[in-house]
C-alpha cells in the first residue's frame, strides 16, 4: 500500500510539471479522487488499529447505540442492503474524500497541487 501511494505521489508530481490543459488536469484530479476513495474504502483488515473497532461498531450498531447517529443509520442501511461491512468503509471513504476534493477544487486555484498535499499529509 505504501509503495502504491508513493508511486501515486510521483505520478501526480510529474503531472504537475507537465503542460496539461485545464480539461486534462481536471480529469487527472477526478481520477485521483476515485483512486483515493478506493484506497481508503478497500483497506485490508489489520492495516490500521481502528479497523477492528469499526467492525465491532458495525456489528453492534442499533438505534440505541452510543455512536453518532449517522454512523448508526449508515451501518443499519448497509446491513439491510449489502450485509457486508466493506460497504460501510466504501461509503465513508466516498463521503469523506469527495467532500474534501470538492472543497479543494472550490478553494484553490492550484487544486491538483493541493490534492497532492492532501495525499502527503493525510493518506
Amino acid at each position: 500500500m505504501t509503495v502504491f501511494l508513493i508511486a501515486l505521489f510521483f505520478l501526480i508530481a510529474f503531472l504537475l510539471f507537465s503542460e496539461l490543459d485545464a480539461m486534462k488536469m481536471l480529469c487527472v484530479y477526478l481520477l485521483l479522487g476515485v483512486v483515493l476513495v478506493l484506497t481508503a474504502g478497500l483497506r485490508v483488515e489489520g492495516l490500521t488499529k481502528d479497523y477492528e473497532n469499526y467492525l465491532l461498531a458495525y456489528y453492534n450498531a442499533d438505534i440505541s447505540s452510543r455512536f453518532e447517529p449517522t454512523f448508526t443509520m449508515i451501518a443499519i442501511l448497509v446491513k439491510f442492503i449489502f450485509n457486508a461491512p466493506i460497504f460501510l468503509f466504501i461509503i465513508y471513504a466516498l463521503i469523506g474524500v469527495s467532500l474534501k476534493f470538492i472543497a479543494i477544487k472550490q478553494l484553490s486555484k492550484l487544486y491538483l497541487l493541493s490534492a497532492l498535499l492532501y495525499l502527503c499529509n493525510f493518506f
